[in-house]
């Protein structure tokens, strides 16, 4: 319980490093793509500190000149899993350094795409599997979910503008991003996010349905999509996407709209279930003790 409360940069960290130490294999080497508390993951772990800018994966990837040259020079490492965290965001705030040239930004984009496969994903934290050459030429590219290194650019322009309250200025930087990569799920589900606190609902059914078009199965999704269906009356729908949605980030909010479906449902059982889960990993959270006093 005390991992799950205090490890950065969020809740899902002890349960992700669990995860890696049960299902990654004891040879396995894994590159972090930002700095993070590496200490409870069980396997041979390769990341750059804060005060290292910008990161080493970045750098591996901003001289890729030809992407079968940049998969074997990770085979040369013995890097075969990337774990990406949002704590990219942090270091492009610090350094503003993580902006590719084109070149290279082409060349990545294509051995990301030929070579990253999502191995599982908990939360804002994935984990993806490099896959071979020959893998590669046998396998269709998977849907095209994040990209880091350089969709953080972008997301870090528009929270800054939407923590200034120019919700204006991170709409048109995430509608750029969108226009850029039209492929990319994240840059659809961010849009969604920046929609709910706005309290533009037809905004998130929108932009949650294209991230679901382009693939997106990320727990922000299913917690949108019970937003969606809880406004358009089906309670049982945003019931079982709020199931879905913890599943997939089992932190103290999600599980407080978890409790909150359950009993808007009278399923009183599971509401007190998923409270209890909540109050366990942030007693002092401001909504979890909204939720708590209507279900207990």
């Amino acid at each position: 319980t005390y991992l799950s409360r205090a490890l950065l940069p969020n809740y899902e960290y002890f349960p992700m490093a669990q995860r890696i130490n049960r299902e990654l294999p004891r040879r396995a080497r894994v590159l972090l793509f930002s700095d993070i508390v590496s200490y409870y993951i069980d396997r041979e772990v390769v990341f750059d500190t804060q005060q290292v800018m910008p990161t080493v994966g970045w750098r591996l990837m901003a001289v890729c000149r030809e992407p079968a040259m940049l998969r074997k020079r990770f085979r040369q490492l013995g890097v075969n899993y990337v774990f990406y965290t949002p704590r990219l965001q942090a270091f492009e705030r610090d350094c503003r350094c993580l902006r590719m040239s084109p070149e290279a930004e082409v060349c990545y984009q294509k051995f990301w795409r030929r070579y990253a496969a999502l191995k599982f994903e908990l939360g804002n934290l994935k984990l993806f599997r490099l896959r071979s050459e020959w893998e590669a030429a046998r396998a269709s590219p998977g849907p095209f979910l994040i990209w880091p290194g350089v969709q953080d650019v972008d997301l870090t322009a528009a929270e800054d503008a939407r923590q200034a309250g120019d919700f204006e200025g991170a709409e048109a930087v995430l509608q750029q991003l969108c226009a850029r990569l039209p492929e990319l799920a994240e840059a659809r589900l961010r849009l969604a996010v920046l929609y709910f606190r706005k309290g533009d609902m037809e905004g998130v059914a929108r932009e949650i349905r294209e991230a679901r078009r382009l693939g997106s199965d990320a727990g922000q999704y299913w917690l949108l999509e019970a937003r969606v269906r809880a406004l358009a009356g089906d309670h049982a729908g945003a019931l079982e996407a709020a199931r879905r949605g913890v599943e997939r980030w089992p932190a103290p909010r999600p599980w407080a709209q978890l409790a909150a479906y359950a009993y808007n449902t009278g399923n009183l059982y599971e509401a007190r279930r998923a409270i209890a889960e909540a109050m366990r990993l942030n007693p002092s959270d401001p909504g979890v003790k909204r939720v708590f006093a209507a279900v207990r």
